[in-house]
Formats: structure tokens, C-alpha cells, sequence
């Protein structure tokens, strides 16, 4: 019977262990220990600092509450989580976009995973759809993120945002 009860004390902390490392809390303490920087975030060093600088600067000239607030995180890995819930929390945690507003954009890049997303606010899923989103993803980062050319695919990429928050951008061109 006391075997019986110590094997018990020690399975029921491995089980417990186990549950802990589920996506969830894998994301939750992920995102725990991301800090926005500004406007790109580039934990993976994956751009050059005058390239990061170019992007922060373009995107800082844009953001109002009137238009919208965009910001790019690029890191390493999100392990085996869903990038949109994963950046999806990481947007709220980080508080992108204005305050009743609801017009955050999110430029995802999870660098090693190849994973990226976009990812809005409420307040801009209809003026950000999600079909542009897609197309902005295949038409301006995929090809130039192939080529290792990140800022280029990320520049271009924030461009069509700006265009389609301004309603410039066409879906299916």
C-alpha cells in the first residue's frame, strides 16, 4: 500500500508538470516575457538597426487615432502555438492600437517557425480584412522573406497596410 501511495506522489506531479507546458501556459509565460519596443520589435535580430529605425519611423508618422496604430514583432519561435491566438494575445498584452478605438495592427513574424500573421483590432477587421491580410502576407512578405530579404517583405507589407487603412488597397489585384 505505500508503494502504491509513493508511486502516486510521484506520477501526479509529472502529470501535472505535463499539463502545464500545454499551449496556453506556453504562450501565456512566452508572452509574459516580451516588452514592445517601440514600433518594430525585433527580438530575433533579424533587421539591421537603420532598417528598424526606417520602419519605426514610417510607422510612428502613420499611427493616430484617426487611422491606426501598426506595429511589427519579429521573434524567434512561438514553440507549437497558433500564431494568430498567440499574436493575438501579444497585441492585447502590448496594447497596440488606441484605447476605444480598437484599430491595432499587429505585423507577426515568428522567424524560425517560417510562421507570419496580421492580425487587427475590432474596431478595423472590416477596413484590415482578413483576405487582405492573407494577400498582403503572399504577395509581399512570403517571396522576399525566401530571399532573406526581411525588411524588404516587412516595408512593403506595412505599405499595403497604410493603403489599405486609407482604402487604397485591392484584394484580388
Amino acid at each position: 500500500m505505500k508503494k502504491i501511495l509513493l508511486l502516486c506522489l510521484l506520477i501526479i506531479p509529472l502529470a501535472l508538470k505535463a499539463q502545464d507546458t500545454s499551449g496556453n501556459h506556453n504562450a501565456d509565460s512566452l508572452i509574459a516575457k516580451l516588452t514592445p519596443r517601440g514600433y518594430v520589435t525585433d527580438y530575433a535580430g533579424t533587421l539591421k538597426e537603420a532598417e528598424k529605425d526606417t520602419l519605426s519611423l514610417k510607422l510612428k508618422s502613420f499611427s493616430s487615432p484617426q487611422t491606426a496604430q501598426i506595429a511589427v514583432a519579429i521573434i524567434s519561435t512561438i514553440g507549437d502555438n497558433n500564431i494568430m491566438t498567440f499574436g493575438t494575445k501579444l497585441g492585447r498584452k502590448w496594447g497596440v492600437g488606441y484605447k476605444g478605438v480598437n484599430n491595432g495592427i499587429l505585423v507577426l513574424v515568428a522567424i524560425n517557425d517560417r510562421k507570419m500573421a496580421i492580425l487587427t483590432g475590432r474596431g478595423y477587421e472590416k477596413v484590415v480584412s482578413n483576405a487582405a491580410c492573407d494577400q498582403i502576407i503572399k504577395t509581399d512578405m512570403v517571396p522576399r522573406f525566401r530571399q532573406r530579404q526581411y525588411y524588404e517583405g516587412l516595408n512593403a507589407a506595412v505599405d499595403d497596410l497604410i493603403k489599405c487603412v486609407k482604402g487604397e488597397y485591392k484584394v484580388g489585384q
